[in-house]
């Protein structure tokens, strides 16, 4: 996806994702520097934690013995040995990029606490903004005049 959008606007990169996204670009700003911004918002801290999360928010389901099954389950389906071990929170400080983390004050997938968590690890420049009243991927709705702006303002002054 990078290499398509820089043969089509060569120039300073920008990504931005939510939720898994979010966690996706994460886990590739360490691996391609030659993004030169990122805005992450509510991505999760770790792969476990957030599966562990959100089966119980949904379903009330205990992570031992479903979850972990589940899991296991991924493991050889995927043919990925790791594949719950991916870890955007340790990710983000091996990258040098401009950060700006945004999460929904009631967000109850990845809470703020966690979003803060990487927000503390990233290695380069960074931001964090809580947005008040949002849920998980609300926080523009919630706050839309001054998302743009923030946002944009963000990519601004890292992609200029």
């Amino acid at each position: 996806a990078l290499a398509w959008a820089q043969a089509r606007r060569p120039g300073r990169l920008g990504l931005f994702g939510m939720s898994m996204g979010a966690a996706v670009a994460a886990l590739a700003l360490s691996r391609h520097p030659e993004v030169s911004a990122a805005v992450l918002e509510s991505p999760f801290a770790r792969y476990r934690e957030v599966g562990k999360r959100w089966a119980w928010n949904h379903y009330r389901a205990p992570y031992f013995p479903l979850v972990w099954l589940l899991m296991r389950w991924l493991r050889v389906r995927s043919g990925h040995p790791d594949i719950d071990s991916y870890d955007p929170e340790s990710a983000v400080g091996a990258a040098k990029t401009p950060m700006l983390f945004v999460v929904g004050e009631r967000d109850e997938l990845m809470p703020p606490a966690d979003v803060r968590r990487g927000h503390d690890r990233a290695g380069g420049p960074k931001a964090f903004w809580v947005v008040p009243g949002a849920g998980h991927g609300k926080c523009r709705p919630a706050a839309t005049a001054e998302y743009d702006a923030r946002v944009a303002g963000f990519y601004k002054s890292h992609l200029a």
